[in-house]
Formats: C-alpha cells, sequence, structure tokens
C-alpha cells in the first residue's frame, strides 16, 4: 500500500499557487505544521498581499493591527504574561488574538520581521505609534528593528499614507527615507503623550524632512500637535499639497497673504486642492491681514461657545465656495473649499470678480 504524498512533495507549481492563495492568517499557520514547509515559507517570501499596517507600543504590551482584501481586521495583541489584569472580564473580539509571553517583545519583533519581509504588494495605510513617552525606549526598538528589515529588502515598501509617532524630526528620517517615495501621498505626524495631565508645546524641526522626495510628492501633510519654528520650515515649504494641517510657532501678514493668494489660486483651477488648516502661536501684523479680505461674516459656534470670523469666495463655474475661517481665541486660519449652506443675507466674492459664477445652496 503506497503512502500518502505529504504536502513538501507536491510539485512546486503547486505549492506556489497554495501559497498564493493563503492569506497572512493561513500562512502564519502553515508554518506551525512542520519545519521544512517553514523553510519553504520563508525562502519563497509569498505576498501577504495586506492593505494596512499598524504597529503599536502601549501600556498593555505591544500589538499590530492588519487589513486585506480577504478580510477587513486582525488585531494581535503581545502581553507580558507576569502581568495581573486587574480590569472586568474582557469580552472576546472576533478577529483579535492575545499573546502572553515573559518575553512578548521578542514575539512581536519576529511578527513583525515576518510580515515586513513579506509584504509585497501595496499599502493603503502604515503606522507606528507609541501611546505615551515612557515607552520611548521599546518604541525606538522597534524602528531600529524595522529599520533593519525595511534596508535588507529588494525593493521600498509601498505605502500610500504613512502614519507616525514622533519627537523629533530623527525619528522620522529614521523611517520615512526607506519608502517608496512614488507612492507616499499622506504624510501624519501624531504625537506621543508626555504627560496626561499636563499640555507642553512640542516642537519639530523639519528641515531635512522637507528635503525629501516623499515630501515634495505627497498630497496631503498633517502635524497638527507639533510647533514649527521658523528657521526650520516656513509657510512656503507647505504650498504644494492639496491638504494641510499644521501648526506654526509664528505667522505673519506677508505669509497669510501669500497663503490667500496661491489657495485661492489653487481653488481656482483645482477641484483637488480642498483644506489649510493653519494654527499659530504668534500673529505678527494679523489685523493687517484682517484687512485686506473686507469686512468679516461673524457666526456663532454654538458647540466651541465662540465666534468666528468668516470670508466667503466663489469659484467661477463651479458650485464650490472658499471659505477662509478664522477663529482668534483657538488661533486658527482655515482655507477651505467645499458646498456650504450660507446665510441668504451674505455676500459672496466672486473668484476673478466673475458674477455669473453660479452657487449652490
Amino acid at each position: 500500500m503506497s503512502t500518502p504524498a505529504s504536502l513538501l512533495e507536491m510539485p512546486d507549481v503547486v505549492m506556489k499557487r497554495i501559497l498564493n492563495y493563503s492569506d497572512i492568517k493561513t500562512l502564519f499557520t502553515l508554518r506551525r505544521v512542520c519545519h521544512g514547509f517553514r523553510e519553504y515559507i520563508d525562502s519563497k517570501k509569498p505576498d501577504v498581499a495586506l492593505t494596512s499596517i499598524c504597529f503599536h507600543v502601549t501600556s498593555n504590551g505591544f500589538s499590530c493591527e492588519m487589513g486585506s482584501n480577504t478580510f477587513n481586521h486582525l488585531k494581535i495583541r503581545y502581553m507580558d504574561s507576569r502581568l495581573i489584569y486587574l480590569g472586568p472580564p474582557r469580552e472576546p473580539v472576533e478577529n483579535e488574538y492575545l499573546l502572553k509571553s515573559e518575553n512578548p517583545m521578542e514575539l512581536f519583533l519576529e511578527d513583525v520581521g515576518r510580515i515586513l519581509t513579506h509584504q509585497k504588494s501595496n499599502l493603503s495605510f502604515l503606522s507606528f505609534t507609541v501611546q505615551y513617552m515612557r515607552y520611548i525606549p521599546e518604541y525606538n526598538q522597534l524602528l531600529e528593528f524595522i529599520k533593519n528589515i525595511l534596508e535588507t529588502r529588494n525593493t521600498p515598501l509601498r505605502a500610500v499614507s504613512f502614519r507616525m509617532s514622533a519627537l523629533e524630526q530623527d525619528e522620522v528620517m529614521h523611517m520615512l527615507p526607506l519608502l517608496d517615495a512614488s507612492h507616499i501621498s499622506n504624510i501624519q505626524i501624531v504625537e506621543t503623550i508626555i504627560n496626561s495631565y499636563v499640555r507642553t508645546d512640542k516642537f519639530l524641526e523639519i528641515d531635512r524632512i522637507i528635503g525629501l522626495d516623499h515630501f515634495k510628492n505627497a498630497k496631503a501633510w498633517e502635524s497638527p500637535v507639533f510647533t514649527i519654528r521658523s528657521n526650520f520650515g516656513k509657510i512656503d515649504d507647505f504650498l504644494h499639497f492639496e491638504s494641510v494641517v499644521v501648526r506654526f510657532e509664528s505667522i505673519s501678514a506677508r505669509d497669510l497673504n501669500l497663503l490667500k493668494e496661491v489657495s485661492l489660486t489653487a481653488f481656482l483651477t483645482t477641484s483637488t486642492c480642498n483644506q489649510f488648516d493653519l494654527h499659530y502661536k504668534h500673529f505678527t501684523d494679523g489685523h493687517q491681514f484682517i484687512q485686506t479680505l473686507g469686512e468679516p461674516i461673524l457666526e456663532f459656534n454654538i458647540e466651541e461657545d465662540l465666534f468666528v470670523n468668516k470670508w466667503y469666495f466663489g469659484i467661477p463655474n463651479s458650485s464650490d465656495v472658499i471659505l477662509i475661517a478664522y477663529t482668534e481665541p483657538y488661533r486658527q486660519i482655515q482655507f477651505l473649499r467645499g458646498q456650504w449652506i450660507i446665510p441668504d443675507d451674505v455676500v459672496v466674492v466672486e473668484g476673478d470678480r466673475n458674477e455669473d459664477a453660479d452657487l449652490e445652496q
């Protein structure tokens, strides 16, 4: 009686087809089947075809969240088995797994390495974040490990949206240059909580970041919690983006007039430019800029309990309207394109003074 052929004795073309139809959950399971199969998978490095990857360092350990076209969400949490959880029993969550170990970071880094080594297709979203500053040593260890993995890849990792926790420019420069610059569209730099009860000023130098092709090619930038000093970055550096959320230490009437002219031109000539959200600490000659816009419309924001100065500019041959909103208590100026509900008694200034532009109420 003949012995059934083992999985490893199948023709290579069959094995490759099996791997091509296997998602990351299946591949992780197959690696545990036998040592030979694990070596085969590691040598062929089949694409895990994820669409999103999020690595997170928290007070509860580490987590990896993934998405793909075959499953919407998969989350693996890595926790120290010596920790005692005193909270209420957790309800089981579909597609969420908890791995406990006396060395959870070792398990975490092993999986991080496999995921980044096997990911070949484009990612829609890639994220590296840390919750609190006291876990920065673990976070830096993660970044160094990921850096080594990305440097050994045959081709750069491709991601459309990139999000990262950072305290300084060096951390961003550790990761961003290793990604494919031609695919980056959105860059988001988020905060690490230093103290849960005390808000402190956080400054970010970007003089090296703005020199990257990733920065030049991207369409959106978001760094709302970091203050950028003028000697490390200027409003001029952000004028090529279609969407911006940024905070500067100091802005001037000259900066805002430049932004106004560039933004209005961009809004008038393209339908993709839609937002420039500017925060600041100091506004030099702010009254001068306000005067150039004319008399504002004062609208009361019930939720925020404050007044917002608004100006509306029509776009020729478009139902869209440009809204410039100035919220002095929040030290915020926004240039927004959209279809707004405009009070009947409000005059919309037509772009290029084109009186034929239709507005959709």
